[in-house]
């Protein structure tokens, strides 16, 4: 199975290498159905917070 078409493969390549001709750091692309298996709660704060909660 093929995440990506080779169309697509090729404009996600082209994107990192103009972001990395503009700057020092270096892109890395992951694919993937999932990164964590965290519940994701919004915190009731002031925005200046930045916060969630993670159970």
């Amino acid at each position: 199975m093929t995440l990506l078409s080779k169309s697509d493969q090729e404009a996600v390549t082209a994107a990192i290498n103009e972001v990395e001709r503009q700057t020092d750091a270096e892109l890395v692309t992951v694919l993937t159905a999932q990164s964590d298996d965290y519940s994701y709660i919004p915190c009731s704060g002031p925005a200046s917070w930045h916060c969630c909660c993670r159970v």
